[in-house]
């Protein structure tokens, strides 16, 4: 150390040396713990080291120290004189280092460069296994505590613990660890101390434990040596040293641990004493009471046998402890104590009683032990039995017939005889006074002399004098009368009614067959209940006493006092008895305590109950029922009789209904009146009542089922859940009642479901296609509206066509297959109206227009481009009539809206009846409606390659039945193509033409091209063929057949013909025909001839006389066909297609080209038709175009795909038929042996039809064809704000669709039409009308007509409208409530009519406060002082008054709280408002004259009104409709502007002057005078400019 010298005390303390710091001399600084003084000043080096040992030392050591740099952490660097903690231990640093990487290394790992400073302990808890333990570490193992001596890592299991490293701990402390009771497969460590059985042990080796403790005792020191208390030994039990049990009255200690026995306890358990396994610890009595023979008894059990006592010594079981009186029989058992057992009175029934020694019973006057085990000796005649106490016993009055014993006292007569023997008494030899008198017998003794004079008997008995027949006036015994009778004075005058005596017992009120009950003084005794004075105490006694002799005993009454009675229930009341009790309803019946729930009263015919209080029967309600009603637990008070089931003839209603009057119910849960008529099987099952009223709160004031029936009068129900209740067919008329508060007052439900129901289905096709409308230009007829289309048509049929016109001459050519056959509006599925909402329909007059727009109205000054474009325009009358089209655009401002067609989208418009001609010019009395638009998915389109037989030179088809011809050669396919058949017959020849007659099986085939006569004939569409023979030689090109006349034509420069009027038989030259005729063809009743080019046609009515016809177009004529009312030709020079309806005038078609190359558009060359299309080929390529009308073609899709065949290149033939299923089928071919099919149908035309902003319903005009399932239907309009519902209905076949109109008629401004024929419409039926077929028997007004899968509402008969057949029957009926759309039936729905329906009938009726609830739910009468508890819902409900439901009814006439009148639910009148409401389906006024509405008279104008509409157009012209102000206010504005001078209309008339367009006229020629002063603002030109020149 430096020397320190007082005159250098100049130092600066520099806290803790730092690296790269300048330093000047006398600076003190720290390192490592030391301080260190600066002797020459410099800058640091980074090592301290370096400048404290450099040859000049910086730094001079002035105090010596240590830094305590707390814990030891790994890969630090220490220095010299560093001191940590590590451990338990505090270390030095010796020798400057860097310690060890990781903490399991620890500190030790550098144990040379450390030395220990201190020691010191680190407290790690429990000991653990796996763990490395240094120096000091401190643990508890158990209840010991170690310090590691020596570094380790300790044991890696529980198992093998502390002691594997035993020498390296030192033990510190030592106490006990309570481990709890012992277990098996534990670590247990030493000083664990358990409790095991009643000892307590502690290990002083670690062991893991075995099965039992008793395995390891090496293991463990006994601590302290205790008992447990086990109980009562028992069988197969581990049983530990020192374990105490009971057994018998002795506890014995475990002296070995074992399993106990499966049997029985013994001292040694193995029968071995050397192995003997229990002590006797604690020996004791145990008493076991009566001896048993099933018991096991041990030492030292006492049992008590017969009046001994006896101890058991051994163990033994079915050992008696005597059997010879106290001696003891096998050495079990030893006596005890001698005692009795007192068992009382020994009887008869004492004869199978088995008594044991010591039994004492008592016999008369006798006690007797019983000395020896005894069963049914008599004690008195026994040796087994010995006398212990003598003595009598009185038994009163000596009887007859009856069992005396030895020492029995009796009293005869006033003398007291004494019982010698046992005997059975007799009137004869055993009675004590003559037994007397015959002393051999020795039955009695006198025991005490009466008096010698007495006369009395028996109780009773009544001693007199006074017989008048006996002067000496003796005594003589009069016995007492039977109960109820009195003490009467006999009747010496009437010698009929004079016994002898003077005093005589009788009856007095006695009454034949009337009975009297009483609590009073009535005794259920047989004697009793014929007086008033001695009547009986139950109600069920009297009536089960009357039942057991009914023949005798009624008809009766029985009158019931004044009381209450506490009856056993129930109470069966027999046939033809009265229970009348006392007025005022006095007479209170109550059930007897555990009948709460039962019936009270069952009756039988002719029964009756009067002037009562029914209480106490109580229950509760059941869950509630489908219907939401219950049904409560508890009986009825008067129910009908079941008897022993509903065979039981006894109980039947046969006569006379039983009868309850002036009755009062009380109860809770239970049913006042109840009639089922399920329990009888025959009779009226019926039950009447007057004046019954039922307070029952959750109960059913009357209950009637199964055919059950009431008549009341009077009988009022309370807080009842129901007041009245038919269900299951029971039915009751009732007058003058009401139902008050409660939850429903009367409910009906059901039917019977044992009546035998009528049965039948609805038929949904009891009507023929429906023409909705009969579209006409008030001229002609020109199309029908089909509402329904029908289905299953055959043949051809009738049009019945009626209304102003005449000449019309229409009929079906084609029935149409997979078609459309109605839409219907169906039920939106809430409580909305059908139809959705806001659906336009404006109608007015057009002001003009023209083939692709039409200016409206003036008068439409709402109308604006977004609701308008997208929306229909139809012309409903005037020029244009029938015409329609889609709106493109509309111009407000100019009124003008252009159209276009829906079928292609160009401009222009469409016809409802297709094909019809086109207006272009439109007027002024052109009258529209714009409407919403109805589209439909265009049938599927697609093209199949086919595989064919041979070349197609020529193609034909009649339905499915297609054929092919070529040179020599004619195949047929019956299924579009599917497969060929080579036909059979004379098929040899240049075929050029085969051609079939459509509708037959006809096919004729031609030789174009050789000039011969020879032809084919098919008669089975083409698969056989014979020569038919023209009439001359000629190249026969083409045939056209009509009935009974086909006529053939031929090429050249003169076309000849040939008739044939046979079908082909034979043949006649007919007419020739100047020029080069090629094609011919017969329809609607005229032929007609095509040339090979030109613009005229031939036309001729009878195939001889031919008139010359103009064409539209000129061109080379490729094909003509006729279908579907109208002839179509092609043309291939210039791409035209033209079409007639008559074959007279001809019109252009137009063609839109739209995705057709320039190069193919003229070269259109074959036509075919199936099924509402027109399809026509082109022989420059694939691509086809179709049309339904013929006036517009198209070769675009939907989706705008073009329509072509699948295979390329142009066709020259073409064929339109039917595949097998019905589909449209068209086969083409390019004349090679290529060809393929196309499966296109038509696509229907509807509108919408709209009534007040709704959809009613849906108008076909053409059904398309070609669906197999139903098309998807989109109704377009902007405005409408909710969507119709509906369904869209396809049939297979027999759709019909437009007629072929012959002839249009004239003067048909109003015409209706109907169809006849083989098929049927479809048609869900809604409204009152039901039609049903297969009805088994006719149903009567007023039946339910219950329809399957319709659960909520039961309709009922009102009518029989219509009625054919003598069973099953066809019927029409009316029904009512009216069957709504969502309820409409499918057809074949199966129904059934009931008659046998719940019905309630009430007159006179008071509902109250219905639905208030029971008594405390009601709360009355606080509820007419603070009001109803609308929080709890028991407010008034109207609606619970009545309840029909499952086809029950009720009909009423009632009033309610507020004194509303109603007649059921038709009439109602509110009497504090006066309003009267009626609500009926029918109301007949037949023969009312006239009716006065508020100063309106209605009558005499023979005026039916059945409508009054809201609606604004006046579209119905109907006089059967009355406007309301609003509609015709709108009618008028929408017809005039009502806005003053902003009046708008197409044409004004005023007075003389007309104004229209821009033109101001004068209809009588005369001048225009314009008075006033005129200011023209524009300007003036023309006449009227240089005419102001020269006015004045």
């Amino acid at each position: 150390m430096a020397d320190f010298r007082i005159d250098r005390i100049r130092f600066r303390w520099k806290n803790t040396w730092s690296a790269a710091t300048a330093f000047v001399k006398d600076d003190i600084v720290i390192y490592q713990g030391k301080a260190f003084v600066c002797l020459i000043g410099h800058t640091s080096d980074s090592s301290f080291y370096t400048d404290l040992n450099a040859t000049s030392p910086k730094w001079v050591k002035m105090l010596d120290g240590y830094e305590w740099k707390n814990n030891w952490t790994p890969s630090t660097y220490y220095d010299v004189g560093n001191i940590v903690q590590f451990k338990a231990y505090v270390y030095r640093a010796l020798t400057p280092h860097t310690s060890a990487a990781t903490s399991t290394l620890g500190l030790t790992n550098d144990n040379s460069k450390w030395e220990i400073v201190a020691k010191g302990s680190n407290w790690l808890n429990n000991w653990t296994i796996s763990t490395d333990y240094e120096l000091g570490d401190v643990v508890r193992y158990n209840g010991y505590v170690y310090m590691v001596s020596t570094k380790h890592t300790s044991a890696a299991t529980e198992a093998l613990g502390l002691e594997t490293n035993q020498t390296a701990w030192t033990q510190i402390s030592k106490s006990d660890h309570w481990s709890g009771d012992w277990s098996s497969s534990i670590r247990y460590k030493v000083s664990d101390v358990v409790k095991y059985g009643g000892i307590v042990y502690r290990a002083n080796t670690g062991h893991t434990s075995s099965t039992n403790l008793s395995n390891d005792y090496s293991y463990w020191d006994i601590v302290n040596s205790g008992i447990e208390y086990k109980g009562i030994w028992a069988i197969n039990t581990l049983y530990k040293l020192n374990d105490v049990i009971k057994y018998g009255p002795s506890l014995w200690k475990c002296k070995t641990e074992h399993t106990s026995s499966s049997t029985y306890f013994t001292v040694d358990e193995t029968g071995d004493p050397s192995t003997t396994k229990w002590e006797l610890w604690l020996p004791g009595l145990d008493y076991e009471t009566v001896w048993n023979y099933q018991t096991h008894y041990s030492k030292g059990d006492i049992v008590l046998y017969g009046g001994y006592a006896y101890t058991a010594l051994k163990n033994n079981a079915s050992s008696v402890p005597s059997i010879n009186g106290k001696i003891q029989d096998t050495g079990n058992w030893e006596l005890l104590k001698e005692g009795y057992r007192h068992l009382g009175d020994w009887g008869d029934d004492s004869s199978n009683y088995e008594y044991k020694t010591g039994d004492v019973v008592r016999l008369n006057g006798f006690l007797y032990i019983c000395l020896t085990d005894s069963t049914g000796e008599v004690p008195d005649g026994s040796n087994k039995w010995q006398v212990l106490v003598t003595g009598r016993h009185h038994r009163g009055e000596w009887a007859d017939n009856t069992q005396y014993e030895k020492m029995d006292v009796v009293l005869f007569a006033g003398t007291a005889y004494l019982a010698m023997k046992r005997h059975l008494s007799s009137s004869s030899g055993a009675r004590p006074d003559l037994d007397i008198d015959y002393t051999q017998e020795q039955f009695w003794s006198v025991l005490i002399e009466g008096e010698a004079t007495n006369v009395l008997r028996e109780r009773g008995d009544l001693r007199t004098h006074n017989s008048q027949t006996d002067s000496s006036m003796a005594d003589e015994r009069l016995a007492i009368g039977a109960a109820g009778q009195v003490l009467k004075a006999n009747n010496p005058i009437d010698a009929t009614l004079d016994t002898g005596e003077i005093a005589a017992w009788g009856s007095f009120g006695q009454i034949p067959k009337v009975y009297y009950v009483s609590t009073a003084n009535g005794q259920d005794i047989a004697t009793n209940g014929v007086t008033e004075g001695a009547p009986w105490k139950t109600i069920k006694f009297a009536c089960d006493y009357i039942q057991a002799d009914l023949g005798n005993r009624a008809p009766a009454s029985v009158f019931i006092k004044t009381g209450v009675y506490e009856e056993i229930l129930p109470i069966s009341v027999p046939a033809d008895v009265a229970l009348i009790g006392d007025e005022l309803r006095s007479t209170s019946v109550f059930p007897k305590a555990g009948y709460e729930t039962s019936d009270m009263f069952r009756v039988r015919n002719g029964g009756g109950i009067r002037n009562m209080s029914l209480n106490g029967l109580s229950g509760t309600l059941g869950t509630p029922n489908s219907y939401g009603t219950r049904r409560p637990t508890a009986g009825a008070y008067v129910s009908l009789d079941p008897g022993t089931g509903p065979g039981d003839t006894t109980v039947h209603i046969t006569s006379k209904s039983p009868y309850i009057q002036n009755v009062s119910s009380f109860g809770t849960g239970c049913t006042g009146l109840r009639v089922d008529g399920s329990l009888h099987n025959a009779g009226n099952r019926s039950i009447v009542a007057n004046d019954f009223t039922q307070i029952l709160p959750d109960g059913i004031g009357y209950w009637c089922s199964y055919d059950g029936k009431s008549e009341l009068v009077s009988v009022f129900t309370y807080y009842n859940h129901i007041g009245y209740l038919c269900e299951f067919g029971g039915k009751v008329r009732a007058t003058n009642g009401n139902n008050s508060y409660g939850d429903f007052g009367s409910v009906a439900e059901g039917v019977n479901p044992s009546e035998t129901a009528k049965t039948g289905t609805v038929n949904n096709r009891s009507k023929q296609a429906q023409i909705r409308v009969v579209e006409t230009n008030g001229t002609s007829a020109l199309a029908f509206g089909y509402s329904n289309a029908g289905e299953n048509y055959t043949g051809t049929p009738s049009i019945n066509l009626s209304g102003s016109g005449y000449g019309v001459v229409a009929g079906f050519e084609e029935l149409r297959k997979n078609a459309l056959t109605n839409i219907r509006v169906t039920d939106p599925g809430d409580s909305s109206t059908p139809g959705g909402l806001n659906y336009t329909y404006i109608v007015n007059n057009a002001q003009e227009g023209d083939t692709t727009s039409i200016k409206l109205s003036n008068a439409d000054t709402t109308g604006t481009s977004a609701a308008y474009v997208g929306q229909r325009i139809v012309i409903l009358s005037g020029a244009g009539d029938g015409q329609y089209a889609r709106i493109s655009s509309y111009n407000s401002g100019t009124k003008v809206a252009t159209v276009e067609r829906e079928s292609d989208g160009t401009a222009g418009w469409e016809h409802i009846y297709p094909g019809y001609p086109i207006i272009g010019t439109l007027t002024s009395a052109t009258r529209y409606a714009i409407e919403p638009r109805v589209d439909v998915t265009e049938p599927a389109f697609a093209s199949t390659a086919l595989t064919v037989p041979h070349k197609i030179d020529t193609i034909t088809a009649n339905d499915t039945n297609f054929v092919i011809a070529k040179t020599d050669l004619i195949s047929y396919s019956g299924n579009a193509g599917g497969a060929w058949t080579t036909s059979t017959g004379s098929t040899t020849g240049t075929w050029t033409k085969v051609k079939a007659m459509k509708g037959t099986s006809y096919m004729v085939a031609l030789q174009g091209t050789t000039e011969t006569t020879v032809g084919g004939l098919s008669q089975d569409n083409g698969q056989s063929w014979t020569q038919t023979i023209l009439a001359n030689g000629a190249n026969w090109i083409d045939i056209a057949f009509k009935a009974n006349q086909w006529i053939a034509i031929s090429s050249g420069s003169a076309t000849e013909t040939a008739i044939s009027t046979n079908n082909g038989v034979s043949w006649s030259a007919g007419t020739t025909i100047s020029g080069q005729n090629k094609l011919i063809e017969y329809g609607n009743g005229v032929f007609v001839i095509l040339p090979e080019s030109g613009n005229t046609a031939l036309t001729s009515t009878d195939g001889t006389t031919w008139t010359t016809r103009t064409l539209p177009v000129t061109s080379n004529w490729q094909d003509m066909q006729y279908a579907n009312g109208r002839f179509v030709a092609v043309g291939n020079s210039d791409s035209k297609i033209i079409y007639s309806l008559d074959g007279i005038t001809w019109y252009d078609s137009y063609i839109n080209i739209t995705n057709l190359q320039d190069s193919t558009t003229g070269l259109w060359n074959n036509l075919a038709y199936t099924q509402g299309v027109w399809l026509c080929t082109n022989s420059a390529d694939n691509t086809i175009i179709t049309s339904q009308s013929a006036s517009v073609w198209s070769s675009i899709l939907d989706d705008s795909t073009t329509k072509a065949f699948t295979t390329t290149g142009g066709y020259a033939v073409v064929a339109g038929g039917l595949t097998a299923s019905g589909m449209p089928a068209f086969i083409g071919s390019k004349g090679t042996t290529d060809a393929c099919s196309v499966n296109y149908g038509a696509k229907p035309i509807i509108r919408a039809d709209v009534a007040s902003s709704r959809i009613s319903g849906f108008t076909i005009y053409d059904p398309g064809s070609g669906y197999s399932s139903a098309p998807t239907v989109t109704v377009h309009d902007y405005p409408n704000t909710i969507d119709a519902n509906y369904t869209v209905n396809v049939a297979a076949s027999g759709v019909l669709g437009q007629p072929v109109f012959n002839a249009r008629g004239l003067d048909w401004n109003v015409a209706s039409a109907t169809i006849s024929g083989s098929g049927y419409a479809e048609i869900f039926q809604t409204g009152q009308q039901l039609v049903l077929e297969g009805v088994t028997a006719l149903p009567g007004p007023g039946e339910n007509i219950i329809i399957n899968g319709i659960n909520d509402i039961i309709y009922k008969v009102v009518s029989i409208d219509q009625q054919s057949g003598a069973g099953p029957y066809n019927i029409t009926i009316k029904v009512d409530p009216a069957i709504g759309n969502a309820e409409s039936p499918t057809h074949g729905t199966s129904v059934e009519l009931r008659e046998n329906y719940s019905q309630i009938r009430l007159t006179g009726h008071d509902f109250l406060d219905i639905g208030t609830g029971d008594f405390s739910e009601t709360n009355y009468p606080i509820l007419y002082t603070d009001g109803y508890n609308f929080e709890s819902g028991a407010e008034p409900k109207q609606f619970n008054e009545v309840i029909e439901v499952g086809g029950g009814r009720v009909f009423y006439t009632s009033t309610d709280q507020d004194g509303n009148f109603r007649a059921g639910e038709q009439f109602l009148v509110e009497q504090s408002t006066g309003i009267i409401t009626l609500n009926s389906s029918l109301f007949n006024f037949s023969g009312l004259q006239s009716l006065t509405l508020g100063g309106v008279v209605i009558g005499g104008t023979a005026v039916v009104v059945n409508e009054f509409s809201k609606e604004q157009t006046f579209i119905a012209n109907s006089n059967n409709i009355v406007p309301t102000q609003k509609a015709i206010a709108a009618y008028v504005s929408s017809r005039v502007s009502g806005g003053g001078s902003n009046a708008s209309t197409n044409k004004l008339n005023v007075g003389q002057i007309t104004v229209a367009t821009n033109n101001i006229n004068q209809t009588a020629a005369a001048t225009i005078e314009v008075p006033q002063k005129m200011i023209i603002k524009g300007g003036a030109d023309g006449h009227y400019l240089s005419s102001m020149y020269f006015s004045a």
